[in-house]
């Protein structure tokens, strides 16, 4: 699940066309899709953020700037740090999602 934007990015994404965002109704059947099912299926293989964090590899986070997904990335890496994860976090200005 995505969290809702912060503060400081959800008017960022207000400017940018529906066309290019990742809304809520969208992100489920990407995740279904990729899942080959419900979300309900997921586990830490498809989805890290429900997997065993800790003793994993040094990480690296590429964030875009407007990127309805970017919420999510800020949460995994809170979750990467507190398992005692070595992660970096760098948010890429002016891009959006795989730009």
């Amino acid at each position: 699940m995505v969290p809702p934007p912060s503060p400081s990015l959800a008017p960022l994404l207000d400017d940018v066309p529906l066309l290019l965002r990742f809304l809520p109704e969208n992100r489920r059947s990407i995740t279904e899709n990729y899942l080959g099912g419900p979300a309900s299926r997921a586990d830490g293989y498809a989805m890290p953020g429900g997997a065993v964090l800790e003793s994993l590899c040094p990480v690296l986070l590429l964030n875009s700037e407007y990127d309805d997904l970017r919420a999510s990335a800020e949460v995994f890496a809170g979750q990467l740090a507190v398992a005692g994860v070595d992660v970096r976090q760098v948010l890429v200005p002016g891009m959006l999602h795989a730009s």
